[in-house]
């Protein structure tokens, strides 16, 4: 069985005599190469994540800023709980659906797979981060933008073209050949190179404490990994996201993310969207 099995199956098969043992590699390795088809839906699926994406960003521009620092509008305070529903419902009219889309402001983008609640706030980094499903293929996008509604204080100016350069150096780096952990362990280097060590005090984690990518298919989240202690050599064909990020609890964290094709001399972006941090 593959590691992330039903216990309650498992079980259940185990009291019935059957054999249960949990495989040592991946369960379908056939899926960690996507053939033109796939590579054809997977665009597909960055094509409708994008769109999402794009009406989030617009409807940012139209907020006003409050006295109180608090995006408005129509009258009303804006919210990451709105920014979402609108997000899902633009990939709903695109026939995907969007299930725990992130649109998290201020200290609340210090944790990376926190969903966001509340009113936006000027002046912090709001981490957007789409993961729909096609709804006729089953094949997913992903997508991550970094936005400030207004000035970015010269702490988000800074991590966030570290996230950008980083992003874009590994981008460089992945190709056929290269085992997952190495794009990573550059990953990690040159953000702290860049001022943005990780580490760990009372307060929890900070730096970049997550994995630089992952593969992406007919599950958000699948093989190969990019990412610590990764031995597994990049064959050609993976479809993978390259999605470093810095996160500290005084003031928030960037994480950028785009998705590639590793080709045998290089990869080849499926990702369109822009990159650029503030937003008037």
């Amino acid at each position: 069985m593959p590691y992330d099995f039903p216990l309650g199956l498992a079980t259940k098969l185990s009291a019935a005599r059957i054999p249960v043992r949990i495989a040592p590699r991946v369960f379908f390795p056939e899926r960690q190469l996507k053939n033109e088809s796939e590579i054809a839906e997977l665009r597909r699926a960055m094509r409708v994540t994008e769109l999402a994406m794009a009406r989030a960003l617009e409807l940012l521009r139209q907020c006003a800023i409050a006295a109180d620092g608090k995006l408005r509008l129509d009258g009303a305070d804006f919210t990451s709980e709105q920014l979402r529903g609108e997000i899902d419902a633009t990939l709903a009219l695109h026939g995907a659906s969007g299930v725990g889309t992130i649109a998290a402001s201020g200290l609340q983008s210090a944790c990376p797979h926190r969903r966001g609640t509340g009113p936006i706030v000027a002046g912090t980094p709001i981490v957007i981060d789409i993961f729909p499903r096609l709804g006729d293929s089953g094949y997913h996008g992903d997508l991550t933008r970094t936005v400030v509604k207004g000035q970015a204080p010269e702490i988000v100016r800074r991590a966030f073209d570290a996230v950008r350069t980083v992003r874009d150096e590994c981008k460089g780096m992945i190709k056929a050949g290269i085992a997952g952990h190495v794009p990573y362990d550059h990953a990690l280097r040159r953000l702290a190179e860049m001022g943005f060590p990780t580490g760990e005090t009372e307060r929890g984690c900070h730096g970049f404490f997550h994995g630089l990518g992952h593969g992406l298919g007919l599950e958000v989240h699948e093989p190969p990994r990019l990412s610590r202690n990764v031995d597994y050599v990049l064959a050609g064909g993976e479809v993978v996201t390259v999605e470093p990020g810095v996160y500290y609890p005084e003031w928030g964290g960037v994480r950028l993310e785009d998705v590639v094709v590793v080709r045998a001399d290089g990869a080849e972006c499926l990702t369109e969207m822009e990159t650029f941090l503030e937003i008037d």
